[in-house]
């Protein structure tokens, strides 16, 4: 009978043992998340990046609305510039949920886990990035401390009301006074895609940009460019002082207006 109950203990203390195991590296998981939640509150990198190694390494590849697909390499550096740009700008919150776990393998001294994590970028109260990570992850034990030493991400984008957008613009004629731009920009579950005509044009010794939404006025002395008595900037040339007024016009859309 003590053997039997020596055997029963035996097999209890190694199962708990292998449970308490295999929570460490999700209990891991679960705490970077709580962490990255909870940056608005705590305001600390350390409450995040203390769950790495200081040689953490990531690939991620990043399928945006577009369909194409970004890769990047990273350390805890850049990890840790990450997550100070996100405490430092006081407009952008990032929100981590766990939805599903895929499958755990944990060892004495190495885990690891794959999962899906919902993820949601705001700036401003609107969407800037919302969608889905399908997250692998190795932790290792080091000095008594269980530590996420490589993540492997794929990011995929499902909405986006918010971001950077693009812009197109040209001329439609050598020696036109005519231009036509072309704005990509987020617009939920795809890329919005919109035209507009510009033309320059002097009435009465001043010069004027006239678009489909509205007319500007546009200094000769200094480049100022203004709509009624409000200034919307100043340029040197045609396209900048058009991309001016596309910025201008997408505010609700566009973090950055890059012209391509």
């Amino acid at each position: 009978m003590k053997k039997i109950s020596l055997l029963v203990l035996l097999f209890v203390f190694v199962c708990s043992n292998m449970m308490a195991q295999e929570d460490a590296v999700k209990d891991l998981l679960n705490n970077y998340i709580e962490a990255v939640n909870n940056l608005p509150k705590t305001k600390s990198e350390i409450e995040v990046t203390q769950f790495f190694h200081e040689n953490y390494k990531n690939y991620t590849a990043e399928l945006g609305l577009s369909g194409v697909v970004n890769r990047k390499n990273s350390d805890l550096t850049d990890f840790s510039e990450q997550i100070q740009e996100i405490i430092n700008n006081s407009n952008y919150t990032l929100t981590l949920s766990l939805e599903k776990i895929l499958y755990v393998n944990q060892k004495n001294k190495v885990g690891t886990v794959s999962a899906l994590v919902n993820f949601e970028n705001k700036f401003e109260n609107k969407i800037a990035d919302k969608g889905t990570i399908l997250l692998n992850l190795i932790a290792s034990k080091v000095t008594g401390a269980w530590k996420i030493m490589h993540t492997n991400t794929t990011r995929i984008s499902e909405s986006k009301d918010v971001g950077r957008c693009s812009c197109y613009i040209y001329n439609k004629g050598a020696d036109s006074n005519r231009y036509v731009s072309e704005v990509y920009y987020p617009a939920g579950l795809e890329v919005g895609q919109a035209y507009q005509s510009f033309r320059i044009a002097i009435k009465k010794g001043k010069r004027y940009i006239i678009s489909d939404n509205s007319d500007f006025t546009w200094k000769e002395a200094d480049g100022e460019i203004y709509e009624g008595e409000t200034l919307i900037g100043k340029a040197d040339d045609i396209k900048a002082a058009i991309k001016l007024i596309l910025e201008r016009d997408y505010t609700d859309n566009c973090i950055e207006m890059l012209m391509i």
